[in-house]
């Protein structure tokens, strides 16, 4: 699936100030169920504009910034 328009600006931040929910979770390679999972328990942040939702990009940086880091164990 191709979503054109999204993705990482020049210095490997999001580009927009808002993404639409499907969007999100192209950017974070999660599925829908998950994606309202993070947002039903506070993890990401869903704001209504009319009738559209959208997750600011704010949202998506502090959720990433609060993954833990990946411990890689040598054999």
């Amino acid at each position: 699936m191709s979503t054109p328009g999204i993705g990482l600006g020049r210095d490997d931040r999001p580009s927009r100030a808002l993404y639409t929910p499907r969007e999100a979770k192209f950017l974070l390679s999660i599925s829908h169920a998950q994606l309202y999972r993070l947002i039903g328990r506070g993890a990401l942040i869903a704001l209504k504009i009319g009738r559209s939702t959208y997750i600011p990009t704010t949202s998506i940086e502090a959720f990433l910034a609060s993954l833990p880091a990946a411990v890689v164990r040598s054999k």
